[in-house]
């Protein structure tokens, strides 16, 4: 049941093609739900003469270890300030707590990541995040979740004429201190999840993300949205201007006898469309914002649906009439199911719906993409990341389609990519995305050019036994993918290959056991792009 390639780690890759000193150097800061360190890395992409895009497999790339910072882990999950100068992170450690990180930003191994603050909280918080304006902070987690103000230089006030602008790191206006902390203010508001009268005895470790809320997001027009894991809502907030968010809906998935789990959730740029990972039934839905509700609009599955068979008593309801300005959208085709297929209620069981991204992540240009994860729910179940085609206005484009909806003549059609993970992921095949160029997933691309000019950097952690325990290795992978407009065509559908092109730790690595060494990364958690 396992159609798809065989894992080749890029150490086992040609010795002889090494990166050019030219390169780009990136960095990358990890977190471990093993380990309690943070963990920057330095990757050197491969050179621009590797092996042709439609290769599964490329050159190498490197991953080097600069820093192991000592934190308060295990840290589950990292968000940064537009300068990517501020990282802050979410812990499994007790007391619950929140910190905050400076990234002092030099050339190559002179990168370096210290702790500017920790603030206390109520309950271990899965999610964190920092909106436009970025002034305030969002997380939550479990019974709980909490906003705190962005700290300010000593000297302003609030709202003052010294008002920090954390996005460019220097203050806007003048005053007797323009030193930029960026770090936890004050907290202004505590949300609760529970009944009041509850929460004292609500658990607050982590074990309480797995049925409660579990991520937020919000939007650049006034509202917020709370993923809330252990049932089929989707909480939804309108976002005040003095950062606090009042509810006012709580929108059920449409799918009928199914806990789908909302796990984790992201707002188009144009603040009309909401996609939503559900962990348990292995769907993405989109909604059109319609406050102050949420509607549904379409769903993908995370799962390949050639695995499965057609019939399955999962099967989603139609979707709705597409808007009058829209096409109506006709559904990706894939190989037709045979007979000796598991239904998809059998096969959902076996994975864990995860995470998801949009790139490019700005309004313009919109989002042509949608990547997506899950992870297996064994440590013998590899898991998938799903890359889905949108269109201008955030709905699902798996076809190019004229305004009767019939597919244009000479345009290929479009599909949707799955490439299953080396490994399960464990708890993690968490991502982030880096483009390649700026124009490195536009829909209408060329073929042509250098390779370098096209797609994006995807990077992947994996949290399984394999990459955790003893030699293994693999805890941060990056992995590329060249985006939609580099596609060979077969069997009347674009082939696109993600490939893996580093990874560390190295399998056999032995760093971190040896009396007086650095702690070792025992299996990634989440990790993001600095720069």
């Amino acid at each position: 049941m396992d159609p798809t390639l065989n894992y080749i780690p890029p150490s086992a890759l040609a010795p002889n093609l090494t990166s050019s000193s030219s390169s780009k150097v990136h960095h990358i800061l990890s977190g471990s739900f093993r380990s309690l360190s943070l963990f920057l890395l330095a990757f050197t992409p491969p050179p621009s003469s590797s092996s042709p895009s439609n290769s599964i497999h490329q050159v190498n790339g490197t991953l080097k270890l600069i820093q192991t910072v000592h934190g308060h882990g295990p840290h589950q999950y990292l968000a940064t300030n537009p300068a990517r100068d501020r990282v802050y992170t979410t812990s499994w450690a007790l007391p619950p707590r929140l910190a905050s990180w400076t990234v002092q930003k030099g050339l190559n191994s002179e990168w370096r990541v210290d702790l500017l603050d920790q603030v206390d909280i109520t309950a271990t918080s899965s999610y964190i995040t920092l909106p436009p304006p970025y002034t305030h902070l969002y997380s939550v987690g479990g019974p709980t979740g909490e906003v705190h103000c962005v700290s300010r230089a000593q000297g302003f006030v609030d709202g003052g004429p010294g008002f920090l602008d954390v996005a460019g790191g220097s203050p806007i206006g003048s005053g007797p201190d323009t030193t930029l902390t960026g770090g936890f203010g004050k907290k202004i508001q505590e949300i609760l999840f529970v009944p009041e009268d509850e929460l004292e005895r609500a658990d607050k470790m982590h074990v309480a993300l797995r049925y409660s809320s579990h991520g937020i997001e919000l939007s650049a027009i006034e509202y917020a949205f709370v993923p809330v894991l252990g049932t089929k809502l989707i909480k939804m907030y309108v976002w005040e201007a003095d950062g606090v968010l009042m509810w006012m809906s709580s929108n059920r998935s449409p799918r009928e006898g199914i806990k789908d789990g909302p796990r984790h959730v992201k707002v188009h740029p144009n603040g009309r469309v909401l996609y939503c990972v559900m962990e348990h039934s292995n769907y993405v839905d989109a909604y059109q914002i319609t406050p102050p509700t949420l509607t549904y609009i379409a769903l993908r599955s995370l799962i390949p649906p050639y695995l499965y068979a057609s019939s399955s008593s999962t099967s989603p309801p139609p979707s709705p009439p597409s808007k009058p300005t829209h096409a109506p959208i006709p559904p990706a085709s894939f190989p037709s199911p045979s007979p000796d297929k598991p239904s998809r209620d059998e096969l959902t069981h076996s994975y864990r719906g995860d995470t998801l991204l949009l790139i490019p992540s700005s309004s313009s240009p919109a989002p042509s993409t949608l990547f997506v994860t899950t992870r297996g729910a064994k440590e013998d179940v590899r898991g998938w990341i799903g890359v889905f085609p949108l269109d201008g206005e955030g709905m699902f484009a798996d076809a190019d389609v004229d305004e009767e909806g019939e597919e244009e003549e000479g345009k290929k059609r479009r599909k949707p990519v799955y490439w299953q993970t080396p490994t399960s992921g464990g708890k993690a095949n968490a991502i982030d995305l880096l483009p390649k160029s700026p124009s490195s997933l536009s829909s209408s691309s060329s073929a042509s050019g250098s390779d370098s000019e096209k797609g994006v950097y995807i990077l992947l952690t994996d949290d399984s036994d394999a990459a955790a325990v003893g030699g293994g290795g693999g805890g941060v992978r990056v992995l590329e993918w060249d985006g939609w407009g580099s596609a060979s065509l077969h069997d009347g559908g674009e082939q696109l290959e993600i490939r893996v092109v580093a990874e560390w730790p190295l399998p056999g690595d032995r760093t971190g056991q040896q009396e007086g060494e650095e702690e070792k990364m025992m299996g990634g958690s989440h990790a993001i792009w600095l720069d």
